[in-house]
């Protein structure tokens, strides 16, 4: 509690926004669990309980900021031996198995793919080698997110694909949008 979903917890307390990351968290896992692809959790600290079965390898996140822990997150990834792989968080509802299939799929013929968030930035991201020129100098948590990290592969030219908006719980106003997925 009061290091997670920190922008939420402006509006409605860190208590109840800790209550919703378990929401979102639980959710995140039944809506993964029967993934037939390697799965990581990477947590901050590990958790006093565990909601993820063992078929989700346990890491801890590297420090810094939130492109920090994705490039080290795909770098560990990729020096594992993976070709390909993609990030979720645990703020999007909507995700489903059918949209990180796609994604995946997507990566054999596009370098990068997006997940838009309506917020302007990213609920999924995936590459299929490591690139972490994209998430440099990237101001996190604004509208401009996704348009910056595009504007940085575009000025590279390499590939990418964009697979559908949806909503990813930030703020309150967020919250209201997705409350009957989250039965909150």
């Amino acid at each position: 509690m009061g290091k997670v979903k920190t922008r939420l917890a402006k509006g409605i307390g860190d208590e109840k926004a800790f209550e919703v990351y378990n929401k979102l968290l639980r959710l995140t896992y039944k809506n993964t669990k029967d993934l037939s692809l390697k799965k990581f959790i990477f947590y901050t600290d590990l958790p006093d309980k565990q909601i993820f079965d063992s078929s989700f390898e346990i890491k801890i996140q590297s420090e810094g900021n939130l492109g920090l822990k994705m490039s080290n997150a795909f770098r560990e990834v990729f020096n594992s031996g993976y070709e390909k792989a993609v990030i979720i968080g645990v703020d999007c509802p909507s995700l489903n198995n059918k949209i990180i299939l796609q994604a995946m799929e997507l990566l054999d013929n596009y370098e990068f793919v997006f997940g838009p968030a309506n917020d302007g930035g990213y609920y999924l991201t995936g590459m299929n080698s490591l690139h972490d020129f994209v998430f440099k100098n990237i101001k996190w948590g604004t509208k401009t997110v996704l348009q910056d990290s595009l504007a940085k592969i575009r000025k590279m030219n390499h590939s990418y694909n964009l697979l559908e908006t949806l909503t990813d719980v930030d703020t309150e106003i967020d919250l209201l949008k997705v409350r009957e997925l989250l039965n909150c």
